[in-house]
């Protein structure tokens, strides 16, 4: 393989080539309007998105992780999850757990099944603490200045002040389809079928979960129910090769349910934003 920034350094040293646009009645696809490859086979259901997914064989999964995002777990009883019919397989995960089944309403059931002693989190568990901890910001001088357009101090004489607060809180993608990726690991090989943003990324942090080459590893990207940057990350589809590793040669898929979906997002950030002008004779 070659590094691309070579590649990059070469191509810089290159005299660019006089070229003249190709007119505009000879373009085959500038300026018209081209039907959507994607369009036909998802009004007709066909199209395949990774929860569609299915391989001979297949087992199917589903996991509770703690609802406090990045706590761990103390640790667990799954009891009363491996004695209902059709569960194959209790993972440990470190900060959760999957349940491995015969299809995927089970392994979400199992899942629930499964006493958990959950450590608690470093950071606020309400709305309320959180954005209390963000006002704390506001105390003292600010770390940063965007502008400085004169003192509003002093225009507040004979002006009108406006003041205003907003407020957004942690905000979930909310995907249609909730995280989901199948996998089979045989041979020292992993083959992964997930709907991602990064699937060079997604890659390289499976290979780094299962400790082989990247080179073993190949990603199949399917259409997305839904990605928004969520499906930038990776963390679902290194849960699904993890399982696989578990349950080597037999495919798996795993879905999370919606509440893990909800509970385990990369969130849009909570912020306050207050605002203040003066309005004097006509003027901001």
């Amino acid at each position: 393989a070659i590094p691309y920034t070579d590649l990059a350094e070469a191509a810089a040293r290159l005299d660019p080539v006089q070229a003249e646009p190709r007119p505009s009645g000879d373009w085959r696809f500038l300026g018209k309007t081209m039907p959507r490859l994607d369009m036909v086979p998802k009004v007709t259901g066909t199209a395949e998105f990774a929860v569609d997914v299915r391989l001979p064989g297949m087992r199917f999964a589903s996991l509770r992780m703690n609802p406090h995002l990045g706590a761990p777990m103390r640790g667990f009883d799954a009891g009363a999850a491996e004695t209902l019919p059709g569960v194959e397989k209790v993972v440990d995960l470190g900060g959760g757990v999957a349940v491995v089944a015969s299809n995927t309403w089970l392994a979400m059931q199992a899942a629930r099944a499964v006493e958990i002693d959950w450590a608690p989190a470093p950071y606020p568990e309400s709305s309320e603490e959180i954005f209390a901890a963000i006002e704390k910001s506001f105390l003292g001088s600010p770390n940063s200045t965007l502008r400085d357009d004169g003192d509003v101090s002093a225009e507040v004489a004979g002006g009108t002040e406006i003041a205003a607060e907003y407020r957004v809180p942690f905000l979930a993608h909310a995907t249609m389809e909730p995280m989901t990726a199948a996998a089979l690991y045989e041979d020292g090989r992993l083959h992964l079928w997930a709907g991602n943003q990064a699937p060079t990324v997604t890659r390289d942090r499976c290979a780094e979960a299962l400790g082989i080459d990247p080179g073993a590893v190949e990603v199949t990207t399917t259409l997305m129910g839904g990605g928004f940057g969520r499906r930038g990350e990776f963390d679902f589809a290194v849960y699904a090769a993890r399982l696989a590793r578990e349950m080597e040669g037999t495919p798996v898929q795993l879905t999370w349910s919606r509440e893990e979906d909800m509970t385990h997002d990369f969130y849009r950030p909570a912020a306050i934003g207050r605002y203040r002008g003066v309005v004097k004779d006509g003027s901001a």
